[in-house]
């Protein structure tokens, strides 16, 4: 639903469609004219912000509000990228998403989630303890298994990483979307 909201945003905000359009062109600009490498670095470094914002939220009272949100951040300028890659460029727009973004998209996606899940049940596992009649036990048990889970999952993202830079260097040679 996020994905949609940002679809139908971008249609009516001229803002979006600005921010939208310099980030398209930064990342075509990080990937076209660079080794793999590079682009690989880049790749980690979003992908591991990203884990690394929802192992803090995960760890807070708040994750199980910001949590959901951060997704409905995530999706809605994913919806926006998308669309503007269609309704800009059409079917080579479509091309585009569907060669370079969506492959390492999905990888990414599906650790984002089993993140956000992991997330989600320490933050309430950390709320369960500060209600009035909960027994005091310590945190250091759950928390390595949290840290040992989220190190799995850390797998995902550098797995869409590598995903990223290899279809960067293979395949965006063959587009421009001017």
């Amino acid at each position: 639903s996020a994905i949609l909201l940002g679809v139908i945003t971008y249609s009516k905000s001229s803002t979006v469609q600005k921010v939208t359009t310099q980030f398209l062109g930064q990342f075509l600009n990080q990937r076209t004219k660079h080794d793999f490498w590079f682009v690989f670095t880049r790749s980690i470094g979003m992908t591991m912000l990203s884990m690394v914002i929802l192992f803090l939220l995960g760890g807070s009272l708040f994750g199980t509000i910001t949590v959901p949100l951060f997704f409905i951040f995530c999706g809605f300028w994913f919806g926006a990228g998308s669309s503007s890659l269609y309704l800009t460029y059409s079917l080579k727009g479509i091309a585009f998403y569907a060669i370079a973004i969506l492959p390492p998209s999905a990888v990414f996606s599906i650790g984002m989630l089993i993140a956000g899940r992991k997330s989600i049940d320490f933050s309430l596992y950390i709320v369960k303890l500060t209600l009035p009649k909960s027994v005091p036990i310590g945190l250091y048990v759950p928390f390595k298994n949290y840290c040992a889970q989220f190190l799995a999952v850390v797998f995902l993202a550098v797995l869409s990483a590598v995903l990223d830079a290899l279809l960067s260097i293979s395949f965006l040679k063959y587009f421009s979307l001017q």
